[in-house]
């Protein structure tokens, strides 16, 4: 189920870098993650602050903007 959610964030954010080339933040991450959670009876039974850790590090798997700045990195890479 947590793997599930991590890829559902995952894909989520790789879609909005790819269009708006940005990376959602955690906090995004977990308001989209709430809606889903009314949606999917599944994800349900998962206790949110398990869903917002995910979220959380995610978001800490990305390197920082300004790190990506500093290091030419594009939006869509990463180290």
């Amino acid at each position: 189920m947590i793997a599930d959610l991590w890829n559902a964030c995952m894909a989520r954010v790789e879609a909005v870098c790819a269009r708006e080339e940005r990376f959602l933040s955690a906090f995004e991450l977990i308001n989209e993650i709430t809606l889903m959670r009314r949606e999917l009876p599944e994800w349900q039974r998962l206790p949110a602050a398990t869903a917002h850790c995910v979220a959380q590090r995610l978001e800490l798997a990305y390197p920082p903007p300004e790190e990506r700045r500093e290091s030419g990195l594009s939006e869509m890479q990463r180290a």
